[in-house]
């Protein structure tokens, strides 16, 4: 059965539209709520948090969409280059303005990153290979600055929230409840949908991290395998390890996937001069658009370096033979004494594995996993359902939700009142709430 859209306007205005105003949450909330979503991103804010920064790291569209309410947001890289200029022409089309500063050496770019989330770092290769000369630093940043109350906010929310599907905090639905107590046309569906964004737990991570190491010590004495990242990737650098102990690691930790990596550098002056003169000796990246079947194609560089993934199945002979191919390829552009090399054997935590497993072994069928976007979603029917839920989920210690804060809000679906349809039930109704309807 469909609510009539009119009545719930109605309703919207009346009722609805006050109670979001009156819950607007405290910028300080904001900055908790995205300390808890980026852990391991630095943020600053200022001591009345109506202004943050956000680095190394761009927002989903989920959280632009939450926290557009509240800020304006601007995507913002700084690059340092001594003595640079920048090809202004060549710049990736997320650009939208450049600034430079010559006390500071300093230039920094404006982005349009709305529709290219997932795709930052190579945007950032590309804004890199634009500058004429040696990039000393580069940094991503977003700022977050919050936005002035406007006079038509709330015309503005009213039309952009028509639908009888909502999407409320906790005590915004326990004011909800207490108003549509209080009328006899619209209720509002028992279940409450909970969506948040998770990821594997720090302490999950952790555990394998060091099973995982101590297995490679055991592997291949006197070298010292590297972790790096906050999903705490292990390199062993210059290392063949034999099939068999990848296939012990992959089956017995978490570190079910791994590559070779082939990592060829280049001295820093060289390779500038290599980047002024390429076009002339037609020498392109794989990344560039042309389609004149002309020249010789590389790899594109990450700085100075030039990389080479290969699958972990991959032979000894099959590592050799790609290695002096390239190199080969590489004396001829760069004298030999300014290439280095160096192999890394690179080991991975494959979550897809993870994610059937706490689907099939571990969470019951109320939990609904999304692992393309990384979600877990559940229905509850009161707040003590809900802190129930939450709990089993954190008792496992296998994830970190990045959801649930003060500010997070929750699926309320609205429709026709029928005369069964109570509030007193339900949970979410304060003191002066269940007052008002036993009176």
């Amino acid at each position: 059965m469909q609510i009539n859209r009119d009545l719930f306007k109605k309703y919207y205005k009346q009722h609805l539209e006050p109670i979001l105003q009156k819950n607007s949450c405290r910028y300080s909330e904001i900055m908790d709520y995205l300390k808890s979503n980026y852990p391991a991103t630095h943020i600053k804010c200022s001591s009345n948090c109506r202004m943050a920064i956000v680095k190394g790291a761009s927002l989903s569209a989920q959280q632009k969409r939450k926290l557009e309410r509240y800020f304006n947001i601007r995507f913002i890289v700084s690059i340092k280059s001594e003595g640079g200029s920048i090809k202004m022409d060549a710049l990736p089309r997320q650009v939208t303005k450049v600034s430079y500063y010559p006390g500071r050496k300093l230039y920094r770019l404006e982005l349009d990153l709305w529709d290219f989330y997932y795709e930052t770092e190579k945007l950032l290769a590309k804004i890199v290979n634009c500058i004429n000369g040696k990039v000393d630093d580069i940094e991503l940043v977003t700022l977050l600055v919050s936005k002035k109350t406007q006079a038509n906010d709330g015309k503005d929310r009213v039309k952009k929230n028509q639908s009888p599907i909502q999407f409320l905090t906790l005590n915004e639905i326990r004011d909800v409840d207490n108003s549509l107590a209080l009328q006899s046309e619209i209720s509002r569906r028992p279940e409450i949908g909970a969506i948040s964004k998770f990821d594997i737990s720090e302490a999950l991570i952790a555990l394998h991290n060091e099973k995982t190491l101590e297995l490679l010590r055991k592997i291949a004495p006197g070298k010292e395998p590297k972790t790096i990242g906050f999903f705490k990737q292990i390199v062993l650098r210059n290392v063949f390890l034999k099939k068999e102990a990848v296939e012990y690691i992959s089956k017995n930790t978490a570190y079910s996937y791994s590559l070779h990596l082939l990592n060829f550098e280049i001295n820093p002056d060289t390779f500038r001069k290599f980047l002024k003169e390429r076009h002339r000796k037609n020498i392109i990246f794989m990344s560039e658009d042309h389609n004149d079947f002309h020249g010789l194609v590389l790899p594109d560089p990450t700085q100075n370096n030039f990389l080479i993934t290969m699958p972990s199945d991959s032979t000894l002979s099959q590592l050799r033979f790609r290695t002096f191919w390239f190199h080969a390829v590489l004396t001829k552009i760069f004298p030999k004494e300014d290439i280095k090399f160096w192999h890394e054997h690179v080991f991975k935590i494959d979550k897809s594995r993870f994610y059937n497993y706490l689907t099939t072994c571990v969470l019951s069928e109320e939990y609904k996993i999304n692992p393309k976007l990384q979600t877990i979603a559940f229905d509850f029917y009161n707040e003590d359902d809900f802190r129930e839920k939450l709990a089993k989920l954190k008792s496992k210690n296998l994830i970190d939700l990045y959801g649930f804060s003060n500010i997070h809000r929750y699926k309320v679906i609205f429709t026709p009142k029928m005369e069964s349809d109570t509030y007193s039930d339900y949970g979410l109704q304060d003191e002066q709430g269940r007052s008002q309807q036993s009176s």
